[in-house]
């Protein structure tokens, strides 16, 4: 909705209802002559005041495809982490920087499964199945919504959609160690670690309704985020 109302033309329709199935076109997001541009896959890796000038400009450095690139304006906002903006910007002061890398968030990742049907839920009579020490600590087939041209599935029979939630830490140690720990956990493990790790706990968790992995599992998608919340 947001880029709906910045740049005019990049996704169709009018509402909060026909947004949800509507196309984006990514090649309207970045044109010359648009007021509002927004570039994709530009990771900005510096941010300082512009030298030789007295207007109080920045200056942006950002890199993509492997080349690196700057760009003025009167000013920035930081929407971005805040552990990171330190490094990014070496000349805030000392003391804000400590502020700033004061809190250390938890790794999380949220893993959806997209399932043949939901027999297995069904005959097992649940929705949302709590995992403690197993990989991932929740199993719960995804909210029923329908909104605009979106249809959720209506009957166990239909395709269903998993959600899968995993917070990983490393017990014993300090808070913000467990979470560092976790961090490296995830930069570290495979797509096939998670694969593998899903298709075990499923099977282990629905197997009482009849649930196969290699029949019932459609696709797998894993979002890690290192970033999740302080």
């Amino acid at each position: 909705l947001l880029v709906r109302a910045l740049v005019p033309g990049s996704v169709p329709g009018h509402t909060a209802e026909d947004v949800v199935t509507a196309k984006l076109d990514y090649g309207r997001l970045d044109r010359p002559e648009s007021p509002v541009r927004i570039r994709l896959n530009a990771t900005v890796v510096g941010v300082r005041h512009a030298a030789g000038t007295e207007s109080g400009e920045v200056e942006v450095v950002w890199a993509r495809d492997g080349a690196v690139a700057t760009a003025r304006a009167r000013g920035a906002v930081m929407a971005c982490w805040n552990m990171m903006i330190p490094y990014l910007c070496p000349e805030l002061p000392e003391k804000q920087k400590d502020a700033l890398l004061y809190g250390v968030k938890v790794p999380l990742v949220y893993t959806s499964v997209a399932l043949r049907d939901g027999r297995a839920f069904a005959k097992l009579g649940a929705r949302e199945i709590t995992c403690p020490g197993m990989y991932h600590s929740a199993v719960r087939l995804d909210r029923a919504e329908n909104i605009g041209g979106y249809r959720s599935p209506a009957s166990p029979r239909q395709p269903a959609l998993v959600r899968m939630t995993r917070t990983p830490c490393e017990p014993g140690l300090p808070e913000r160690d467990q979470h560092r720990a976790g961090r490296i956990e995830l930069l570290a493990a495979s797509f096939e670690t998670f694969e593998r790790s899903i298709r075990d706990q499923l099977v282990r968790v629905l197997g009482g309704g009849g649930f196969d992995p290699a029949r019932d599992i459609e696709a797998i998608t894993v979002n890690r985020w290192p970033h999740g919340y302080a």
